[in-house]
């Protein structure tokens, strides 16, 4: 059961088409016992079931509860970001006690949902067979982050089908330009280039990522004699890693079309590799696309099929998929492993560069303002990089020398002032044929953090 506290605004998510029983919660804050008449008003298609209540003798000081059934009863609403106001339903709670009325405002997120079909047949080769994937796919095509785009620049669609033991997901995108190519080794922050995210709660009722089930793939790799093949890892789950050594079941295959005008992704899923069993009547699912233009190692754009924004870390807002007649698995959830020696994001030039084009805080920090740290006239003498620093606040500095693969210099994290400053970083190595040297830098304060870049 959810629970939707009438006192507190709250934003809960309910599948389209479906009906889920919240808890209703009313506060006395007088010095005597009191009933209460609460009013639910919600928006043309979902109902509430009653739309009035009456909580007797609710205690002084003390809290009355009662449930309601809310139900979208119009399936073509809108759902996700696709719906007004940020894909926020309003529910207004009215409550009228001893002739004085409170009305606040509640909010309910719509969000889609896939009834998907079995298949008994799926063979994970990057080619979706006219027999595998019966039923339609899901579009996964709406922008939740970062710069607009038409459908020729990413789109795409996904078709979903199972088994008794697997999931199988096939994940088609349309794009007008590759990306920048990753080796087989740097299997991580895949949200830099070109790539997918299938995320799973298995119970559909996860607080927070730690118990569900991330699969990042990147649909080609850089290899010598061209593109390589596709690789996988799991991200910001119950156990993170290159997906042979935390889901050795997991099988992936890949397609990249030539011409290029986008690619494919299929996978199966065992359900022995999720950390719970599956109540398959309310699986948290999503599909989400990272789409990049540049050879830079940076993402412009993110789309998906549940959108919202932050929707990575946020399962309740995932869709909903059910699977009929699959048996439910036993309630068994595993404990999550949380790696401790990952690199902090104001200590990843990676994730500089990146914050440094989007302009978010890194490591789920707030961003300082616009311009509180730059870069800029960064210049190579031998084996000498100078660079201007101008700042707006003080803080920790770090500084990075970085080719889109490998740290080639840095200067030791130190405190700074705001003001201007000429900065010396000693080039320790060449950086590899063809790529482009930059400069990044972080800046950590009491506030938030910043991030700048300079290209040489």
């Amino acid at each position: 059961m959810q629970r939707l506290d009438a006192l507190v605004p709250t934003r809960r998510a309910l599948g389209s088409g479906r009906a889920e029983t919240f808890e209703i919660i009313a506060r006395n804050h007088s010095e005597h016992d009191q009933d209460a008449e609460l009013v639910l008003e919600l928006p043309e298609g979902i109902t509430a079931d009653p739309p009035e209540l009456l909580l007797e003798a609710v205690p002084a000081g003390g809290t009355a509860s009662a449930e309601v059934r809310i139900e979208n009863t119009d399936p073509d609403l809108p759902t996700a970001n696709r719906a007004p106001n940020g894909g926020v339903y309003p529910l207004t709670a009215t409550t009228t006690a001893d002739g004085i009325t409170a009305t606040l405002t509640q909010g309910l997120h719509l969000v889609p949902r896939l009834v998907a079909a079995r298949s008994d047949g799926v063979e994970v080769d990057g080619q979706r067979g006219d027999t595998e994937y019966p039923g339609d796919p899901i579009d996964i095509g709406t922008l939740w982050e970062g710069e607009e785009v038409t459908p020729e620049d990413a789109s795409g669609s996904t078709w979903v089908t199972y088994d008794d033991e697997n999931l199988f997901v096939f994940v088609q995108v349309t794009d007008d330009t590759l990306g920048a190519l990753l080796p087989e080794e740097d299997n991580k922050q895949r949200f830099r280039t070109d790539s997918i995210e299938i995320m799973i709660d298995p119970r559909g009722a996860s607080d927070d990522t730690s118990s569900t089930f991330i699969l990042g793939a990147l649909p080609g790799t850089a290899a010598e004699d061209g593109i390589g093949g596709p690789v996988a890892g799991r991200d910001h789950d119950n156990r993170q890693g290159p997906i042979d050594e935390v889901a050795p079941g997991v099988r992936i295959a890949a397609s990249i079309s030539d011409p290029y005008e986008g690619y494919v992704i299929e996978t199966r899923i065992p359900f022995a590799e999720l950390p719970d069993g599956v109540d398959p009547t309310n699986i948290g699912f999503n599909v989400v696309v990272y789409d990049s233009d540049t050879d830079d190692q940076t993402g412009q754009s993110r789309i998906g099929w549940s959108t919202f924004p932050g929707i990575q870390a946020d399962p309740y807002r995932w869709g909903v998929l059910e699977l009929p007649d699959l048996p439910a698995g036993e309630e068994a959830p595993v404990q999550p492993r949380i790696p401790d020696s990952a690199a902090r994001s104001v200590e990843s030039p990676a994730s500089i560069l990146q914050a440094a084009v989007d302009g978010t805080g890194l490591g789920g920090a707030p961003a300082l303002p616009s311009g509180s740290l730059r870069l800029d006239q960064a210049r190579q003498d031998g084996e000498m990089i100078s660079v201007r620093l101008r700042s707006q606040e003080a803080g920790t500095l770090r500084v990075y020398l970085w080719d889109g693969m490998t740290i080639l210099g840095e200067l030791e994290a130190g405190e700074i002032t705001a003001g201007t400053q000429q900065l010396e970083v000693p080039l320790d190595e060449g950086a590899a044929d063809g790529a482009r040297l930059r400069v990044v830098a972080s800046l950590e304060g009491e506030s938030g953090t910043s991030a700048a870049a300079a290209a040489l």
